[in-house]
């Protein structure tokens, strides 16, 4: 189940955001008409008022620097984590795709134990 405190549709074009369950320098929502990644913290009603669809960017100001330090511990968890994949996306992945995440990345043993729980 996604997280009610963010949106699942693309700031930019409006569109359904995707699971990215990839490298953990990678965003972990991806949409796929205009091919761009986001953050969770980029995903918040907050962070959307302050989304440029011209320069696809979130502005500039402090209230930017805090999102972008959001975003830079996102993307330190994710490689903790060894994978861009959130908690959430494990009900919503195939488990070929887990399975692939477990064969494939560097996973840190807590989230490699909850995705091969979900496998089986």
């Amino acid at each position: 189940m996604a997280n009610p405190l963010y949106l699942l549709t693309c700031p930019n074009c409006g569109g359904g955001l995707e699971p990215h369950a990839g490298h953990p320098d990678s965003a972990p929502w991806l949409c796929a008409r205009c091919h761009l990644g986001f953050w969770v913290s980029e995903l918040s009603a907050v962070a959307r008022v302050r989304y440029r669809p011209r320069f696809r960017d979130y502005g500039v100001g402090k209230e930017s620097i805090a999102l972008r330090a959001a975003c830079l511990a996102e993307r330190d968890a994710a490689r903790e984590r060894g994978t861009s994949c959130l908690e959430e996306h494990i009900g919503l992945l195939s488990h070929d795709h887990l399975q692939f995440m477990c064969d494939r990345f560097p996973l840190s043993e807590a989230f490699r134990r909850r995705i091969q729980a979900a496998v089986q």
